[in-house]
């Protein structure tokens, strides 16, 4: 154990990485620390005049988080701590970028009645929707332009004008599991259950974002109750994956 620090007073909902070897910590606050667990930097909410704060999601860069407000929505830059992209739209994000932020929570059933699921990227010039059908999930960003629509049967790869990139092709029960943070890899876990959430078994594929085909796949040892942590190294090169209990790393070919 290198360095730790307690934060059980924080009220500690989320934890990033930032590009530049930081930690960006989410709860009653919004804290920047060091490598080593020091200060460098906070964001008071109460401050603000604004009635809460909520920083749940990192680009995959790791250079901006976002950050849901009442009322409104900003993107914060993960280094200085500054608003970089303010808007008024209330949102429930499930993935940011460096230019704006995906949701599955604003429907657009006036225009698509017959439908039930949307995405929609909203960043400065306003809301975009960018997907509508009869399935849908948690959107996330693979970088500034690609999507992972990972509520279908398939996978659906979607760039932010709304242009299909890729559908892609994976057998079994699957959900999101991380990228890298130079957008060239990135992972799904594929996973078996007993009953109606026991966790059977887990493995997780990592995928090339410029071939879209499997380059590795990992298996725990012993899978989590619901899903293993995971995380990339920056460039993708290694992988973690493991639980309170126990940590692999594997290096990736």
């Amino acid at each position: 154990m290198k360095d730790s620090r307690d934060l059980a007073e924080f009220g500690l909902r989320a934890i990033f990485a930032t590009n530049d070897h930081h930690v960006i910590l989410s709860g009653g606050n919004v804290l920047r620390l060091t490598p080593d667990l020091k200060d460098d930097g906070a964001v008071d909410m109460a401050a603000t005049g604004r009635r809460y704060a909520r920083a749940e999601n990192i680009s995959p860069g790791g250079s901006t988080f976002g950050n849901a407000t009442s009322p409104g929505y900003e993107l914060v830059d993960a280094r200085t701590l500054q608003i970089t992209t303010l808007t008024q739209n209330p949102a429930v994000d499930t993935s940011v970028s460096n230019k704006g932020y995906v949701t599955d929570n604003v429907h657009w059933v006036r225009e698509y009645p017959k439908d039930i699921s949307f995405v929609t990227y909203t960043d400065a010039s306003g809301q975009h929707l960018l997907f509508h059908g009869k399935c849908g999930g948690r959107p996330q960003f693979l970088s500034d332009d690609l999507i992972l629509e990972p509520g279908c049967k398939s996978p659906l790869i979607i760039d932010i004008h709304g242009n299909l990139v890729k559908t892609m092709s994976v057998k079994g029960d699957f959900s999101y599991a991380g990228v890298s943070q130079n957008s060239r890899r990135f992972a799904l876990q594929i996973a078996s259950f007993t009953g109606m959430h026991s966790l059977k078994q887990e493995r997780f594929v990592i995928y090339s974002t410029e071939t879209w085909e499997p380059i590795a796949e990992v298996t725990p040892d012993e899978p989590a109750e619901g899903q293993s942590w995971t995380a990339f190294a920056p460039d993708g090169s290694m992988f973690v994956v493991g639980s309170p209990l126990k940590l692999t790393l594997y290096r990736l070919p």
